[in-house]
């Protein structure tokens, strides 16, 4: 489960970068949050663009040589019990950085950018659809492979028989 936003100048970032940051967000939050990034977990996995006109993202001062509208600040919010640690959230910040350096690129980011801010939800306040998932059995299903584990995970969100891993697919 993924939830990132990603704060940018409006422009900046084409639909192929925002794709590939997308991507490359996912990969990075499941590999902290020891998730498989199979189609299963990508499903509940969400990475939303906010883009900025310039004069609406004030910065009184700019790092040599970096391009004023290539600021970017994620925002990433996980479960507690899937960022447990702070080991946990010094990855995440550190993860989620090179990947939109990947993007970006390696030269010079306007106040030593990228920002990031891991946002901890508690356990009893996270869920899907009013449910609060069981966070270790889903992490468990997720990483099988077959429809039939897809469908006792998406179960243990939803309850059973409200959602299946094959209605799910086809809405």
């Amino acid at each position: 489960m993924v939830f990132v936003r990603v704060h940018a100048m409006k422009g900046y970032l084409s639909a192929a970068q925002k794709e590939a940051l997308g991507e490359k967000l996912i990969q990075a939050v499941a590999d902290v949050e020891d998730l498989v990034n199979n189609q299963t977990h990508k499903e509940p996995s969400w990475v939303q663009f906010y883009e900025f006109e310039p004069e609406n993202w004030y910065a009184p001062a700019n790092v040599v040589g970096a391009d004023p509208n290539s600021r970017v600040q994620l925002d990433v919010i996980a479960p507690q019990k899937l960022l447990s640690t702070p080991e946990d959230t010094r990855a995440m910040l550190m993860r989620t950085a090179e990947a939109v350096r990947s993007v970006f690129g390696s030269g010079p980011v306007p106040a030593h950018g990228p920002w990031v801010h891991v946002y901890t939800i508690p356990n009893d306040q996270w869920g899907q659809d009013g449910r609060v998932p069981d966070w270790e059995g889903f992490r468990a299903l997720l990483r099988a492979g077959s429809p039939e584990k897809a469908d006792e995970a998406l179960a243990q969100i939803y309850g059973p028989g409200r959602h299946t891993a094959a209605t799910w697919r086809a809405s």
